[in-house]
């Protein structure tokens, strides 16, 4: 039988690696065009989604972002259209298509089991 102790520094590292988990931004949002008719856009990653210990990366088009922690919020930009919005979270990975009208005000919610929720609009 193998004594337990021996794995200490095991999880030890695995819980620091979880408590570290890096925030920020990774990429650029599509230009956003004319301030003037352009939208106020945010995305938050909900509490509940599982796979806390993983940062979630979240996406444009496909393109990486901003990587978010739980709680976390991100604001930006957007020129009017249509957009695919998306996060990966471990090993799932989640996209949904919005449209973003002119000088609006937008609210994502990124849940649990690929949901990206309009809070508010």
């Amino acid at each position: 039988m193998i004594p337990i102790s021996r794995y200490y520094p095991v999880l030890l590292i695995s819980l620091l690696a979880g408590c570290s988990i890096g925030s920020g931004p990774i990429g650029q949002p599509p230009d956003a065009g004319d301030a003037k008719t352009s939208s106020n856009v945010a995305v938050y990653r909900d509490t509940s989604t599982t796979n806390g210990l993983f940062g979630m990366v979240f996406t444009i088009n496909d393109e990486d972002i901003y990587q978010l922690r739980p709680n976390e919020r991100y604001d930006f930009r957007l020129a009017a259209g249509t957009y695919e919005l998306g996060y990966r979270l471990g090993p799932s990975a989640c996209i949904q298509f919005v449209q973003i009208d002119p000088r609006g005000n937008y609210v994502f919610k990124l849940g649990s089991d690929c949901n990206i929720e309009l809070e508010s609009q």
